[in-house]
């Protein structure tokens, strides 16, 4: 029985890692984001690629206090945005 459990166990951990690195290329996003993201044209994608990274090295030239700071005021841009499509979706 401890076997069998084990070898679950070993087949759980290999079928995530198979699935996290399967995909490099996924700009940090979300499956629902990869999904809408993989609709839009290129010319948008690559504006989407060209923003998040703008944002990441500015976030990385900030201090602690800067970085604590961007992640409170980009939580609450996430609550808006999900907030907007909730209400999209309602109408």
């Amino acid at each position: 029985m401890k076997k069998r459990v084990v070898f679950l166990m070993c087949v759980m951990v290999a079928g995530y890692a198979c699935t996290s690195f399967a995909e490099p290329d996924n700009d940090g996003m979300r499956n629902s984001e990869r999904r809408r993201f993989k609709d839009l044209p290129i010319e948008e994608q690559q504006k989407i690629r060209e923003r998040r990274k703008a944002l990441r090295e500015e976030y990385l030239a900030l201090d602690n206090e800067g970085k604590k700071e961007w992640k409170k005021k980009m939580k609450h841009k996430h609550h808006l945005r999900k907030k907007h499509r909730q209400e999209m979706d309602n109408e």
